[in-house]
């Protein structure tokens, strides 16, 4: 930082010449020398006490700074992607896309937030459209544009746990009773290994090795649905990207199925389940003509899809696996994303608890013994 001083025709100027964290050079001019030194002195706190911001962005809008954010995310999954556009498109930019990012206030995104609820979206939902408002808002401090970001302790509705259900022994085994024999195999799958059904419909036939000790389906991939068609991506995490050691139930089944649709190892890029067509799975034509069907005629109407992950979740903690292999089977990373979204209580499990609680007092109430 320096002073300098300068004549411009019949004045004087005292431009203060500073540099910016990035190492360029900003000035301003003052008509005294004392200004300068206040000025230079301010920005020298500044500078140190991490409050400086950078005058090249003062009029820089909400718009434009999600512009920069989505430009600066170009290893984010495709659908990731996708859906932050959507809810910028669709929520941020029209509420404050034209405002200058300094000038949005907490007021404003909690005015924001009450808007999402009285439309009546999912708390889960208002959460997500928080998470991308405030990562736009941190590339902003980080970029030295603001102090502090407006969504901070912004109140959003308390998100409930996941929903959904797990099968009993008998529900799964009624449900599968119903499911037409095109698709017993990949709704067996899944229901056993607690596959998503993204992961699923992106299996190919090389990913099954019915052959190798111990059988195994390898998981590497993840078919998407989005408004631009199918995204095939890898899996979201190291440990979705795994390899599910098959029991011989499934390798029987499996081969089955492929002998049953005229496929084998030499169509080794055809995907492994397929449409009653010989086409690539879609999901809402799944849902509505096969699944949807058999749920009804097995009387369990609400049962979704990825409950049959949840009850492999369950099935598998409820057996006593141990943590390390129930999230390497469902590829999480933590036993806790299993825990609390997946993992669901059955009426057995429950019963079985208060069996366990029972038996564990072995003082007996004197009037029962009396009455014995």
């Amino acid at each position: 930082m320096s002073i300098h001083k300068r004549t411009a025709g019949k004045q004087t100027k005292y431009d203060v010449k500073l540099r910016r964290p990035d190492g360029t050079q900003y000035q301003k001019s003052f008509n005294t020398k004392k200004q300068a030194e206040a000025y230079e002195a301010q920005q020298l706190v500044e500078h140190n006490n991490g409050t400086w911001l950078d005058d090249r962005y003062t009029n820089i809008t909400f718009e434009q700074m999600a512009t920069r954010w989505l430009e600066s995310n170009n290893a984010k999954r495709q659908t990731s992607l996708t859906r932050d556009i959507g809810i910028l498109n669709k929520h941020l930019i029209p509420a404050i896309g034209s405002r200058q990012i300094k000038t949005i206030k907490r007021s404003d995104i909690s005015a924001m937030v009450n808007t999402w609820v009285i439309a009546k979206l999912s708390p889960a939902t208002i959460r997500r459209h928080i998470a991308v408002s405030s990562a736009i808002f941190n590339m902003a401090i980080a970029d030295d544009i603001l102090h502090k970001s407006p969504t901070l302790k912004v109140s959003t509705p308390r998100v409930d746990p996941s929903h959904g259900r797990a099968l009993t022994a008998t529900e799964s085994e009624l449900l599968l009773s119903h499911i037409p024999q095109e698709h017993y195999a990949l709704v067996f799958t899944m229901l056993t290994t607690g596959l998503r059904w993204s992961e699923a419909v992106g299996l190919q036939v090389k990913h099954f090795s019915p052959m190798t000790p111990p059988p195994t389906l390898t998981v590497e991939q993840g078919i998407h649905e989005t408004g631009r068609g199918y995204v095939i991506e890898k899996p979201k995490s190291a440990a979705s990207h795994r390899v599910i050691v098959l029991h011989s139930k499934h390798v029987e089944v499996i081969a089955r199925y492929l002998q049953d649709t005229n496929r084998s190892a030499v169509d080794a890029e055809a995907p492994l389940f397929i449409s009653q067509k010989g086409g690539r799975l879609v999901s809402s034509n799944f849902r509505n003509r096969i699944w949807q069907p058999a749920v009804k005629a097995a009387g369990l109407e609400g049962l979704q899809i990825k409950d049959l992950r949840k009850t492999a979740a369950t099935n598998l903690l409820q057996s006593g696996a141990d943590s390390k292999t129930v999230t390497a089977i469902l590829g999480h990373e933590d036993i806790r994303t299993t825990l609390n979204h997946y993992a669901k209580t059955t009426p057995e499990s429950l019963a079985n608890a208060a069996q366990v609680l029972v038996d564990s007092v072995s003082i007996r109430d004197p009037r029962l013994a009396k009455e014995a």
